[in-house]
């Protein structure tokens, strides 16, 4: 996976395990999920490094989320301002459960 960053795969694959708060919006959606963590690990990339990340969280990813993945885990990564944020707030799940 050459292009993909260590730590995209590692807020993926925490974000995964872990849940968050629901909010009131629609249900959120995996594409939606991973579109997501493309926009907070590469905030100003350009679409080639765009298309790189979308081709590493593809449809394995998209299927794992579908199967693995809550709506309130979802909601989480909708809702985080940047990757710190979606480290805390899995992070404070942690210390929840």
């Amino acid at each position: 996976m050459t292009g993909t960053s260590p730590l995209l795969l590692f807020v993926a694959a925490t974000l995964v395990t872990l849940g968050c708060s629901k909010t009131e919006e629609p249900p959120p959606t995996c594409e939606r999920v991973r579109e997501r963590l493309i926009q907070l690990q590469l905030p100003n990339g350009d679409s080639s490094h765009k298309d790189v990340m979308r081709r590493a969280l593809g449809p394995e990813y998209i299927a794992h989320c579908t199967r693995s993945m809550s709506e309130s885990q979802q909601r989480c990564v909708l809702d985080a301002r940047d990757v710190k944020a979606a480290l805390a707030c899995t992070s404070q799940l942690t210390r929840a459960q």
